[in-house]
């Protein structure tokens, strides 16, 4: 769905016709596009560098697509648990996704250690499916 931006950030909505102020309503420092939300905002900035793996050099700096593309489709274990790195991206991009919704819908407070419910909730999904 990100790569077809159709995730609802404001930019998207925005796009697609509907009145929005299109601001992230987590850091409000810049436009809500789908990379602003999963890499840049201060929430998922603050999750990737503490997920126990090695970044690459472009991590930060590829856009949408690409980085989509090629850290999704990395397999090389990762972390201390030894879990493939396309299982921990993923749920590096669903987990501060969703709490940036619970955030704003529903008035929680900000997580700034997302980084430990990204890793619970990838060892339990990973060890739960291969045992």
């Amino acid at each position: 769905m990100c790569t077809h931006n159709s995730i609802a950030t404001r930019v998207c909505l925005a796009n697609r016709g509907i009145q929005v102020n299109t601001t992230c309503p987590v850091c409000l420092q810049a436009p809500e596009t789908i990379i602003h939300a999963l890499r840049v905002c201060s929430l998922a900035s603050s999750c990737w560098p503490n997920l126990e793996v090695n970044l690459g050099a472009d991590f930060f700096s590829l856009d949408s697509r690409e980085w989509l593309e090629e850290y999704g489709r990395m397999e090389y274990k990762a972390g201390s648990l030894l879990i493939p790195w396309n299982v921990i991206f993923s749920f590096g991009l669903w987990s501060p996704w969703q709490h940036q919704n619970r955030v704003v819908f529903q008035n929680i407070p900000f997580n700034q250690a997302i980084h430990s419910e990204v890793i619970t909730r990838v060892a339990e999904y990973f060890f739960c499916a291969h045992n």
